[in-house]
């Protein structure tokens, strides 16, 4: 507690700290609020709101945390806790607290072996005292073959095969289970399962991977790969592009595509930026060619497109007509209408 740390693009958090300087800092905390969007950190204070006592740790915007990494940028921190004390070592502190709790069948067979017990042991009673009144005596001897009459009932009523049933039952579960890819490491829980009526999930890391992907595109494939790579502050490296998420996502697309970035770059540097701005929607970036100078830009299909005079297709450069730009939008509602983030890309030429 104390230190100073240096975190920069690509660098995991290795504590939890307070931020004295951030350089356009970017930090993704997934594994701290299930949120793939990285956040964008700064060193002012934060105020509290009125009738609040703490601020929520997805607001705590000042500071960074343990398990988290850094996207984008880069600044300084002091650690202000470490170890258990961090807010990921709560989480591991309660999760180590947490009891193993009885799964419903193991509850109901509980309740069936104290209820057979009882069940039983009377029984076991009354065909005792039974027998010695039907008897009329009460000799050693008829006092012994009755108890062990009585005994053999006890024994006889335990249900010896109920817990292998119970075992056979529950594996032809896991066999049918792991027939729809679903791995049960526990006989019990395939049971559970099958009791349960509402299932809550985190959706990072459960239901995602956290990691953004180009599943659909359209257009000529090159032009599309190039301009979303160069217009793009991503990095590509050997394991993959590091960068905000979504830039990532297109970086390793164009390398798909077998246009890596920096060969993109050694061809086209960049000479001029306008980075993305929430009233334009969009990023340009300017590269230098050898026959002048060509503008990239990305953004809102529906902005991009309101800017835009011609299309390429099939290695022709078109007129934009009203038709066509219909068509363009057509194709945006019909990825947005399947929950995907939908980009559009576009060029300009200029002489040298």
């Amino acid at each position: 507690v104390g230190d100073l740390v240096i975190p920069e693009a690509g660098d995991a958090i290795p504590a939890d700290g307070r931020i004295l300087t951030s350089a356009s800092m970017k930090i993704e905390e997934a594994a701290l609020t299930g949120e793939s969007v990285p956040v964008s950190k700064f060193i002012d204070i934060i105020n509290l709101a009125p009738d609040t006592k703490d601020v929520p740790l997805g607001d705590r915007k000042n500071m960074v945390y343990m398990g988290s990494t850094v996207v984008y940028g880069r600044g300084t921190a002091v650690i202000t806790a470490t170890g258990m004390d961090t807010e990921m070592g709560k989480i591991a502190g309660v999760l180590a607290q947490t009891e193993q709790e009885q799964t419903p069948l193991q509850r109901k067979l509980n309740e069936l072996g104290k209820t057979m017990s009882k069940l039983v042991l009377g029984i076991c009673v009354f065909i005792f005292i039974f027998d010695l009144v039907v008897a009329g005596e009460f000799t050693l001897d008829t006092v012994l073959s009755t108890f062990m009459v009585a005994v053999s009932l006890a024994v006889a009523a335990i249900p010896e095969g109920l817990a292998t049933v119970v075992t056979v039952v529950l594996s032809i579960g896991v066999t049918n289970m792991s027939k729809q890819h679903a791995v049960i490491r526990r006989l019990t829980a395939v049971e559970t399962l099958g009791c349960t009526q509402v299932i809550c999930s985190d959706k990072t890391g459960t239901l995602t991977q956290n990691k953004m992907t180009v599943v659909e595109h359209t257009g000529p494939t090159e032009l599309l790969a190039t301009a979303m790579a160069l217009c793009n502050d991503a990095a590509l490296e050997e394991n993959g592009a590091i960068g905000e998420p979504t830039e990532a996502a297109l970086v390793n697309f164009a390398a798909a595509q077998g246009l890596k970035k920096p060969v993109l770059e050694s061809r086209q540097p960049r000479c001029g930026e306008a980075p993305f701005d929430s009233g334009r929607k969009m990023m340009s970036t300017i590269h230098r060619t050898d026959n002048g100078f060509i503008q990239y830009t990305k953004g809102a299909p529906d902005e991009v497109l309101r800017r835009c005079t011609s299309y390429t297709e099939s290695g022709q450069i078109l007129p934009l007509t009203e038709e066509k730009r219909t068509a363009i939008l057509a194709e945006n509602k019909a990825m947005a209408d399947k929950a995907l983030r939908v980009l559009a890309a576009a060029e300009r030429l200029y002489d040298a």
